[in-house]
């Protein structure tokens, strides 16, 4: 009897220790991750831009922290979109198909199908390297593309070409020039009336050799047409209405071909090529820049007239739309409307990645003051949300420190690694 009471009995003591257990509740939530506002200034180190060909108010632009930047108005505000790599040194709009972008990567390209949200990676060839090189994309197949860049093998490496026809998936390499030392090639162009036609310059620094190479099979084989060409080739372009009609700038100056390269004329410049860019308009105004505090401009490609742009950094890109001539540098855009005749910053939601010395003013809480590298010193009175450049000093990143005045908020003392 006193044994079938043990169950019922243990059932009950074990029911109260329960009841009487305290309660726990939901466990604590996890402290919030602290909230951060990207706050500029604007600008970058922009290494890539291309003008959509079909909407030229449409932009895109790529950073050397491997940022993507949209913008539907002619670069008045932009949107970050992606950010596919590490590092990005060129972007592309494929002609025949505006939505598709090629970007330029570190050892790969990365492709999108919908205008630059989303991107896939596409590795070149082992060996295979992109880092300041260019992307030409074919006027009317929109799968096949060339890069100007490196292939490095052991020791070696060789300025090179590589091609895709099919957006990426494989690729063909072609070592150009026999040196084996640092080589690297800087610019690719297609002739857009004849495709076939492929230039490529470059060349290997260290042992001051330099190049300009032709292929008129679509990049089976390549052809020396440096001739008379002098200093590094930075950047090639065919001229869209005449295929015998090349240029390239190089860092002695601005050279013409007028029957596609097998000669060479030199016409102008003292070191100032960098990067080029050819007006829409007939006949073409070139443009040519290799730091973005001046441009050249030609109207013939022989007579140059010297632009002051009042704005700083080593030029990257020039791009050039219906109207309107852009510059991408080291420290962000900017562009004109007039020809060249005035600059303004075009960079609104393009934050700087390369921020040197950061200062708040004890006397306000909304002025602060920044040195972004190869930009200057600029100043923002409502807390960061906007920036005003007030002073573009070249080498910025030898200024590690800024100090502003306890009372006197627009006096500062700046730190300079040179003394």
């Amino acid at each position: 009897m006193r044994r079938s009471w043990m169950p019922t009995l243990m059932g009950l003591l074990a029911a109260a220790w329960i009841s009487a257990a305290p309660e726990r509740g939901p466990a604590p939530a996890a402290p919030a991750a602290p909230a951060w506002s990207e706050l500029g200034p604007s600008g970058g180190d922009i290494r890539g831009f291309a003008v959509n060909p079909v909407a030229s108010k449409k932009l895109v632009a790529v950073s050397r922290s491997g940022q993507v930047f949209g913008s539907k108005n002619s670069g008045a505000s932009w949107t970050r979109t992606a950010r596919p790599s590490k590092e990005l040194f060129d972007v592309a709009c494929a002609p025949g198909r505006p939505a598709v972008l090629y970007a330029l990567g570190l050892d790969a390209v990365f492709r999108s199908d919908d205008g630059g949200r989303t991107w896939q990676r596409r590795p070149l060839p082992s060996g295979g390297g992109g880092d300041e090189g260019r992307l030409a994309v074919h006027p009317k197949l929109p799968d096949t593309l060339f890069v100007a860049g490196r292939f490095h093998s052991g020791s070696s490496t060789w300025m090179a070409a590589f091609k895709t026809v099919n957006g990426g998936k494989s690729w063909s390499a072609a070592k150009l020039a026999a040196e084996t030392r640092k080589g690297l090639a800087r610019g690719v162009a297609i002739d857009c009336l004849n495709p076939s036609t492929v230039y490529v310059c470059g060349g290997y620094e260290d042992l001051k050799k330099y190049y300009i190479f032709k292929s008129a099979d679509a990049g089976t084989t390549w052809n020396d047409v440096t001739g008379t060409v002098q200093g590094i080739p930075r950047d090639i372009a065919v001229d869209p209405a005449l295929s015998s009609t090349v240029f390239v700038t190089t860092s002695t100056g601005f050279y013409q071909s007028r029957d596609g390269g097998r000669t060479w004329q030199f016409s102008g410049g003292d070191g100032f090529g960098r990067a080029l860019a050819l007006s829409p308009t007939r006949p073409p105004v070139f443009f040519t820049s290799f730091s973005a505090l001046w441009v050249y401009k030609s109207p013939s490609g022989y007579d140059w007239t010297h632009l002051e742009t009042g704005f700083n950094g080593d030029t990257r890109r020039l791009a050039s739309a219906p109207g309107t001539i852009y510059l991408a540098s080291i420290s962000g855009l900017i562009k004109s409307i007039d020809g060249g005749v005035t600059w303004r910053s075009c960079q609104a939601g393009i934050k700087a990645t390369r921020v040197a010395a950061v200062a708040p003013a004890p006397s306000s809480s909304n002025l602060l003051y920044t040195v972004a590298y190869e930009q200057g010193v600029s100043k923002s009175l409502d807390a960061g949300r906007t920036w005003t450049l007030l002073w573009p000093v070249f080498g910025c990143e030898s200024i590690p420190a800024l100090s502003v005045h306890p009372q006197k908020p627009s006096r500062l003392i700046v730190l300079l690694e040179s003394g």
